[in-house]
């Protein structure tokens, strides 16, 4: 299947590659649009693949297309629903993902910036549950607390 041949539908995932990208079953990236979740290695990235993982590793997602086809690493970019369930959006609102905007695709820019400032303010998730302590020299440490 070419690029091209990616209207907006439903796709079979085979692999979670990081907390905002992944494979479908013939092999296509798709990369969430909207969102940014921590890199390989990165603080908080183990986190933010397992939750993307439990929201749709092995399962048939809808993808939904804004104006760009793809990214400069020509991985398909699109919103990604389960159900009902907005996949970009649980992302950042549980602390996972930020919101992040690249026109032209700002569709639902607003709505995932709300989640942010929410999962912020509200402190959930691996990046906004932080927990500061003293160590024994005096030295502040900085950790995460995760409730999954």
């Amino acid at each position: 299947m070419g690029i091209a041949d990616y209207p907006d539908g439903y796709y079979n995932v085979s692999k979670i590659i990081d907390g905002d990208t992944f494979v479908l079953t013939d092999g296509t990236k798709v990369r969430l649009i909207g969102v940014d979740a921590p890199e390989m290695d990165e603080y908080c990235s183990d986190h933010a693949k397992q939750r993307l993982e439990s929201l749709i590793s092995g399962k048939t997602v809808k993808l939904k297309k804004d104006v760009s086809e793809t990214d400069q690493y020509e991985r398909l970019l699109r919103y990604v629903y389960i159900g009902e369930t907005f996949v970009n959006l649980v992302l950042v609102n549980d602390g996972y993902a930020w919101a992040v905007t690249y026109p032209p695709d700002v569709t639902y820019a607003s709505e995932l910036a709300e989640a942010e400032n929410s999962a912020r303010d509200n402190n959930r998730g691996c990046l906004w549950n932080y927990l500061v302590w003293g160590d024994s020299r005096g030295y502040l440490q900085v950790g995460c607390f995760i409730n999954m």
